[in-house]
């Protein structure tokens, strides 16, 4: 009797070869299993909780808002390089120790209706909610960052959770081999105690006024609430101290959220 195919197999009562099964490549960073992984989500968070507003634009009548174009990952030279007036406006208004090569750029231009939000409606501290692996959990991670913020357009400004951070607030998220379901029970978790907290008078509800520039740190707790008119919502902010990776990407009015 022939010898049999390495990949020989019964199959419903018969008898086959097929291709013996082959593992994936790999395409590995040379690099060992430790910094492959985000590091692991603070277990704390920092004391006060709080923004500071540095500076004001001119307000504009929302239609305006629809000459910007919303960037990911740029530079401020690129912005200013490329980008709608209001966006220019703020690069020009950064303070100047915010060295181009230090600073990462992202906005976001949507049309809300009302009842619509921008953002993530429960409180968090995070540039990217949930994200458990790759550069979102990689930024989620980076605790040292600084943020200058700016919101235009449809009355929908970010809320801010202000006072002393205490550990009611620490929850720790899943780390990275974790499923979603288990990030957003974490995210959900923190939001309802920081309401506790707000509904007790440990902490403040704030709101920073539109059209000014703001700045807090990557441990500030903030959320969305939902708009009260409707109208284009343009949220720039520009980040300092970030590792993560620039890829200036413009995104056309073709790409508006609605």
């Amino acid at each position: 009797m022939a010898p049999r195919h390495p990949g020989w197999r019964r199959v419903r009562g018969f008898s086959r070869a097929v291709e013996p099964r082959r593992a994936p490549p790999r395409f590995d960073l040379p690099c060992d299993e430790s910094a492959r992984r985000p590091p692991p989500f603070p277990p704390a968070l920092h004391a006060p909780l709080a923004f500071q507003v540095l500076s004001n634009l001119d307000p504009v009548p929302d239609e305006r808002l629809e000459d910007e174009v919303p960037y990911f990952a740029a530079t401020p030279s690129t912005i200013v390089a490329s980008g709608g007036p209001l966006s220019r406006a703020f690069v020009e208004r950064l303070p100047a120790d915010w060295e181009d090569d230090d600073v990462v750029g992202d906005s976001a231009l949507v049309w809300l209706h009302v009842g619509a939000s921008p953002g993530p409606r429960f409180f968090h501290s995070e540039p990217f909610p949930g994200a458990s692996a790759g550069p979102g959990a990689l930024a989620n991670a980076e605790r040292d960052c600084e943020v200058i913020a700016c919101v235009m357009g449809a009355a929908c400004a970010e809320e801010f959770a202000v006072g002393p951070a205490t550990d009611d607030v620490a929850h720790p998220f899943p780390p990275a081999e974790e499923n979603v379901r288990g990030a957003a029970q974490a995210l959900a978790r923190r939001s309802l105690a920081v309401e506790a907290l707000i509904a007790s008078g440990a902490l403040r509800l704030e709101s920073p006024p539109r059209w000014s520039l703001y700045l807090h740190d990557q441990t500030a707790l903030r959320r969305f609430p939902r708009a009260d008119r409707s109208g284009f919502h343009f949220h720039i902010r520009a980040t300092r101290g970030s590792q993560r990776p620039l890829a200036c990407d413009p995104r056309s009015r073709t790409g508006v959220s609605f």
